[in-house]
C-alpha cells in the first residue's frame, strides 16, 4: 500500500512540475499577459510586437495588450527585443546572434522574444507563431491560422542563427510581399537595392525610355526596323555604352558620400 500511495505521489509530482514547465498565454477566453516593447523600439521591435498581438487575436479571440518597457515589471510577460524587463538570470547573448539570428525562451511565466538588431526580433514573433502556434504562410494570399481555446509554451531555450546573411529564393515574385518575406526570413529586391544598389535587369534604371526614347530612339534596340521603346538598349552605339557608365558612376558616388 505505501509503495502505491509512493507511486501516485510520485506521479503527482511530475503532472505539477510539467504544468509548471508551461507557459499559458491564454485560457478560458482570457489572458493574464502582456506583451511588453522597448520604449524606443526599432521598426523591427515594433511590428514584431504588433504582429505577434495580431496573430494570438486572430487565434484566440483574446487580444493582449502592448505596453513599453518604461512600465512597472509585472509578473506575466512576453518580452519583445532588447527589453528593460529582461532579467539578471534571463541573459540574451546578443553578440552570437548577428543581425538576424534569434532566441525563444521561457523563464518562469516569463516568454522572450529578442534577436539581433536587423530583423531577428521579428523573425522570433514569427517562429513562434508558426512552430508553436501552427500559423503557416502558404503565398501572400494564402494564410493559414488555427482556432485555440488555449494558447500554451512549453518550457524553451530556442536560438537560430542563420548561416547565411542573404536569403533569397530563385523566384522572386512571392517575395514582392514584405510580409511574406519576412514570415519565411527572406530578402527581396527591395532589400537588395538597399543593401546592394542595383541588381541586375538595369538598362531600364539607367537609361530609362521615359527620358531617352523621344530625343534618342538610336539609344534602343531595332527589330524589324523599329527602335523598341521597351526593348533592349542597342548596345552598339557607343553613346549607350557612355552614358550608362556615366550615370552608374554618378549613381555609385551618390551612395558612398
Amino acid at each position: 500500500m505505501k509503495i502505491h500511495h509512493l507511486i501516485f505521489a510520485i506521479g503527482v509530482a511530475l503532472l505539477c512540475n510539467c504544468s509548471a514547465n508551461k507557459i499559458k498565454i491564454v485560457e478560458n477566453g482570457a489572458s493574464d499577459y502582456r506583451i511588453v516593447k522597448p520604449v524606443n523600439a526599432t521598426t523591427a521591435e515594433e511590428k514584431a510586437a504588433a504582429e505577434l498581438q495580431r496573430y494570438i487575436a486572430e487565434t484566440s479571440g483574446v487580444e493582449i495588450p502592448v505596453v513599453t518597457d518604461d512600465a512597472p515589471v509585472d509578473e506575466f510577460e512576453i518580452l519583445i527585443g532588447r527589453n528593460a524587463h529582461l532579467q539578471k538570470g534571463e541573459r540574451v547573448k546578443w553578440d552570437e546572434l548577428g543581425a538576424d539570428g534569434f532566441v525563444i525562451q521561457t523563464s518562469g511565466p516569463t516568454l522572450i522574444l529578442a534577436g539581433g538588431a536587423g530583423k531577428g526580433t521579428l523573425y522570433a514573433v514569427y517562429s513562434l507563431l508558426e512552430d508553436h502556434l501552427g500559423c503557416r504562410f502558404y503565398a501572400p494570399d494564402v494564410i493559414s491560422l488555427p482556432c485555440h481555446e488555449k494558447i500554451i509554451i512549453d518550457k524553451t531555450n530556442e536560438v537560430q542563427v542563420p548561416c547565411f546573411t542573404w536569403r533569397e529564393t530563385l523566384h522572386y515574385l512571392p517575395n514582392v510581399s514584405q510580409d511574406y518575406a519576412d514570415w519565411h526570413k527572406l530578402h527581396n529586391r527591395d532589400d537588395a537595392r538597399r543593401e546592394w544598389g542595383m541588381w541586375v535587369h538595369t538598362f531600364d534604371d539607367l537609361v530609362p525610355a521615359e527620358r531617352y526614347y523621344d530625343d534618342h530612339p538610336d539609344y534602343f534596340s531595332e527589330w524589324n526596323g523599329i527602335r523598341m521603346r521597351d526593348g533592349q538598349l542597342c548596345l552598339s552605339n557607343p553613346d549607350v555604352l557612355y552614358l550608362r557608365t556615366e550615370v552608374k558612376y554618378i549613381y555609385i558616388l551618390s551612395i558612398h558620400q
